[in-house]
């Protein structure tokens, strides 16, 4: 693993930290530098988190963002520019849901056919016990794809804006917090929705679980992007959201 960048994580506590770096995959400009808030997700992920750590102001983010050139990471050489959209629509039971195709090519197209596959597959077979929980889970999914996003005040449709200076955009103190609440549910919020949080379950982890070594496209997060975490302090439930790879 990169010891130096985890000992740079480790001065923040992981909880509020991951929730602004997940918050920062929420902005067309940061779209097309995603190996890097990447390799800060996972690590930071593989932190527990400590309440008596600080959190990280918008000037330590910008540093921690935007210096990791310095500690040599190999993976950066193979960051490349975003081929979709940023925000797209997919149609599915229940109407229209707003999603985050990230860096996969025609991810929403692909997603698509096997939708439209699944639901040709349940016309010609009737009613059955698997296909029914296909169709959950696909629903949970989209569903709590289109509040995040939603949350986020993004509509489909929106278009990639990085600039030039290949640096990832932090915003303003007010912007930063309302992208972070907009990645972060609790458990009290998920109840008034008809989100299963069993299906749910099933795609978390616990804040400062994993030890992976980091390798691009190949992390706990491809399979699991959800953090779970329990605050003593406030007794909630936390689910925080990866967007790159919730889709």
């Amino acid at each position: 693993m990169h010891i130096k960048l985890i000992k740079e994580l480790k001065a923040f506590n992981s909880f509020r930290l991951i929730r602004k770096l997940s918050a920062l995959r929420l902005m067309p400009e940061n779209a097309d530098y995603h190996l890097r808030l990447d390799a800060l997700c996972h690590y930071c992920a593989s932190i527990a988190p400590d309440p008596n750590k600080k959190e990280g102001n918008e000037s330590e983010l910008e540093d921690l963002c935007n210096n990791l050139d310095s500690l040599d990471l190999e993976f950066l050489d193979y960051e490349y520019p975003s081929e979709n959209l940023f925000t797209e629509n997919i149609h599915f039971v229940g109407g229209g849901y707003i999603v985050f195709p990230g860096i996969s090519i025609n991810g929403s197209f692909q997603l698509r056919l096997i939708l439209r596959g699944l639901n040709l597959v349940k016309l010609s077979h009737g009613e059955s016990k698997f296909m029914n929980h296909i169709e959950e889970v696909v629903l949970t999914i989209l569903s709590l794809s289109d509040s995040m996003l939603k949350k986020a005040g993004l509509n489909y449709g929106v278009i990639v804006s990085s600039d030039s200076n290949h640096k990832i955009k932090i915003p303003s103190k007010h912007n930063l917090e309302r992208l972070t609440n907009s990645v972060t549910f609790t458990m009290a919020e998920l109840l008034k929705t008809e989100i299963s949080i069993e299906i749910l379950n099933e795609f978390c982890f616990e804040l400062g679980s994993t030890k992976e070594k980091y390798v691009p496209d190949q992390t706990i997060l491809n399979l699991k992007p959800l953090r779970e975490y329990y605050s003593y302090f406030s007794s909630l439930n936390y689910f925080i959201i990866d967007p790159l790879y919730f889709f």
